[in-house]
């Protein structure tokens, strides 16, 4: 039979043991993370979720009303974060760099889905003759070019992992966003997708200077080893798009070259 000095001696004992094995079950779990997130570093998701979504993009995935200025405000958000992201990565800032790059993918996120939200609705205005689709999708798709190329320009003599693997994940989103949008406005009945022809027509070029731009990085960066998958990945994606767009809007597909 235990004395109570004994029963005290055990319990003394307990706490310790739990923290161990707390400390053991941690440390476990957070060396499985790593693998698989570096394995989906350029994934984008295939559909929205709440996760990491601002509340104005949360609401534009019900509203139309919020859809037609989110989309704007969160161009605006996108491309001030990634302005910040540059500067922040030239001048050593690393830790501000990282961040902003993951401001840049939120706001990229958000502007896409509130632009997807807009496809095919008709004018806000019974007296328009003006779907709110067609501006949302030219400036998000302008977006996605203009941030790709701005994170494909910061690959160049980039070593260290975690900013190569941001730097991926950045191009990723900015690039299956804009086919999610896109692939909706493919899908449009054609007196819909009628509104959307001239509008893409006008916006062809900016997919085969994407190309260009990440074949030319290809070519001449100095890359690692990671940042060459996530090059040679984003110019397939490129490549795809433009081809995809071009047999819609371009009356069949022109060279990248």
């Amino acid at each position: 039979m235990l004395t109570p000095q004994h029963r005290s001696a055990r319990h003394a004992r307990f706490p310790r043991a739990v923290t161990t094995l707390g400390l053991a079950l941690t440390l476990g779990l957070g060396l499985g993370i790593g693998p698989a997130t570096a394995a989906q570093s350029d994934r984008a998701p295939a559909s929205g979720t709440a996760s990491g979504t601002t509340p104005v993009a949360v609401a534009a995935l019900t509203s139309t009303a919020a859809a037609a200025p989110g989309y704007k405000i969160e161009i605006q958000a996108a491309d001030a974060s990634l302005a910040a992201a540059v500067a922040n990565l030239r001048a050593g800032r690393y830790v501000k760099a990282m961040a902003k790059l993951t401001g840049v993918r939120r706001h990229t996120k958000n502007a896409n889905i509130a632009a997807q939200v807009l496809v095919g609705r008709p004018p806000a205005d019974p007296e328009s003759d003006d779907p709110p689709g067609p501006p949302a999708v030219i400036a998000v798709t302008r977006l996605d070019n203009r941030i790709t190329k701005g994170a494909v320009a910061l690959f160049n003599r980039r070593t260290n992992l975690n900013r190569v693997l941001s730097l991926r994940r950045t191009v990723g989103v900015a690039q299956q966003r804009r086919d999610l949008v896109l692939n909706k406005v493919i899908a449009l009945p054609a007196g819909k997708a009628d509104d959307y022809a001239d509008s893409m027509s006008d916006t062809l070029g900016i997919y085969s200077t994407e190309v260009k731009y990440i074949t030319n990085a290809l070519a001449t960066f100095t890359l690692s080893s990671s940042g060459r998958t996530g090059l040679t990945n984003a110019l397939a994606r490129a490549r795809a798009t433009n081809a995809k767009v071009n047999r819609v809007w371009g009356g069949g597909e022109r060279p990248a070259s």
